[in-house]
């Protein structure tokens, strides 16, 4: 007897189930999304007449898994290699990303540097006791450095004090500071042929966005009788007995409440939602749900006529000066995106909550603000800016605030008592994953329905050694 597989979400968590699930005799899957395309987060789609995507997607190799499905999803020639360049632009200077601590106090200049040395060495000799964000960092490499560089774009991105955030984050995302290995570099008596970085410094990219790999992905699926319904919004999981039985969902455009009956149902939309819609979830996991908060994102894509804005992929702008946080250049991805245009697209992010007035700002008050902007941060001139668009996307971070886990936790804990239903992917699992991460929850989690898998989704992007530590000559 055929099983019926419906997979909410069409980015990589979701794909990459699918793909499993749909090889495999006695299944037949539905993918459901409600954008108009494919891929989620990793997706590409057109603004200002070039080719961008949702901000940087970087593929991080860390599974073998995970790096032979995304290429066998696009072909040699569709690729190209991408030497990786970012940086940290605070008060008027450039300074490498990830933080190279040499780097930076050799920038900051001869003063300033002995205070983040000196703060160092407090935090060391002095460690803060407690367990936010902030603790950690501070510690790991001096208040001083925390405070220049991590401070200001943390509390942008997540929206609240970074005493606030907790520290299990910080453990995943930075690797701490050697302060003799540090020196050794800042004096160059370090070997400098052999250099440990804390993460790729060269990547294959599509040269048509990150997009082509899910559109590929998408025509395959289609041909092992995936039905891929877009423009479509989940709105319920039906459970019967604890049982996943089903899903409802409205198509873009109707009124019409839909219902279709399902043996196994897979989410990777936003965790806290579907959780709510069951009815079978009890009063207090409902509680425990409704502490766990999501950021939203707004990128404003702005067409510049400047040649010259840099060559970083992307850049952390590190300035209360201007609202947004992170600057993305897509022409130094690939210049193939541009589509021959003699402009720049600069994507910028805007971080805010639902309450925040920003995230219900009118269209054309945000476009003066994304403008304005631009001419603080000195990135082109109000005559250079061509064209401004936006895309809103409503909870497209888990926010780790301090002691998430314990609302968390207890959550996973209620969900592992249904049975045919699975949580995967960042929004899905309400996990900081990056693309790799979800990709791998997607194959696990495919595997796992069939019986070959037998260990927890949720202990998937647990580890603290987050990036790769590799050696480049």
């Amino acid at each position: 007897m055929t099983k019926r597989v419906a997979i909410i979400g069409a980015g990589p968590a979701g794909m990459a189930c699918a793909r499993i699930l749909c090889r495999e005799p006695g299944y037949s899957v539905d993918l459901y999304d409600d954008r108009n395309s494919v891929g989620g987060l990793c997706g590409s789609f057109k603004a200002c007449n070039q080719i961008v995507d949702y901000g940087p997607h970087l593929l991080y190799l860390r599974d073998q898994r995970a790096t032979d499905f995304y290429y066998s999803n696009v072909k040699d020639d569709e690729l190209i290699e991408v030497p990786r360049f970012s940086r940290i632009f605070y008060r008027n200077k450039y300074f490498l990303y990830p933080v190279r601590v040499a780097d930076a106090l050799r920038n900051l200049g001869f003063l300033e540097s002995v205070r983040c040395v000196l703060s160092f060495i407090k935090g060391k000799l002095f460690p803060l006791k407690g367990d936010s964000f902030e603790d950690w960092v501070a510690n790991s490499f001096g208040y001083r450095l925390y405070s220049i560089f991590f401070k200001v774009y943390s509390e942008k991105v997540w929206g609240v004090k970074c005493t606030e955030l907790d520290q299990s984050f910080a453990q995943q995302r930075m690797k701490k500071l050697d302060l003799v290995e540090t020196i050794k570099e800042a004096l160059r008596l370090k070997n400098t042929n052999t250099v440990e970085e804390t993460s790729i410094t060269h990547f294959r990219y599509p040269k048509l966005g990150s997009g082509v790999v899910y559109e590929h992905l998408a025509d395959e699926l289609r041909d092992h009788g995936v039905n891929i319904h877009l423009n479509t919004t989940v709105t319920k999981i039906h459970t019967r007995a604890k049982k996943a039985t089903g899903i409802d969902f409205y198509r873009q455009g109707s009124p019409e409440l839909c219902h279709e009956d399902y043996d196994i149902v897979v989410s990777s939309a936003p965790f806290t939602e579907m959780v709510k819609s069951i009815d079978e979830v009890d009063a207090a996991t409902r509680a425990y749900v409704n502490k766990l908060r999501y950021r939203n994102t707004v990128l404003a894509f702005v067409e510049v006529a400047n040649d010259h804005v840099g060559p970083d992929q992307w850049l952390y702008v590190v300035s209360n000066d201007v609202q947004f946080g992170r600057m993305t250049n897509f022409g130094n991805w690939s210049t193939y995106m541009k589509l021959g245009a003699p402009t720049n697209i600069l994507c910028l992010e805007y971080w805010m909550s639902d309450e925040d007035a920003l995230w219900s700002l009118p269209e054309d008050e945000f476009i003066a603000l994304v403008k304005k902007d631009v001419q603080t941060a000195q990135f082109a001139q109000a005559g250079q800016i061509k064209s401004v668009e936006l895309k809103r996307i409503h909870r497209s971070y888990p926010v780790y605030a301090k002691g998430y886990l314990d609302n968390l936790q207890p959550v996973y804990q209620a969900m592992d008592a249904f049975s045919d239903l699975y949580f995967i992917g960042r929004n899905g699992a309400f996990k900081y994953n990056n693309q790799d991460h979800s990709i791998i929850m997607g194959l696990l989690c495919a595997e796992k329905i069939l019986g070959r898998y037998q260990g927890s989704l949720w202990d998937i992007n647990t580890d603290n050694t987050y990036q790769y530590v590799s050696k480049t000559k």
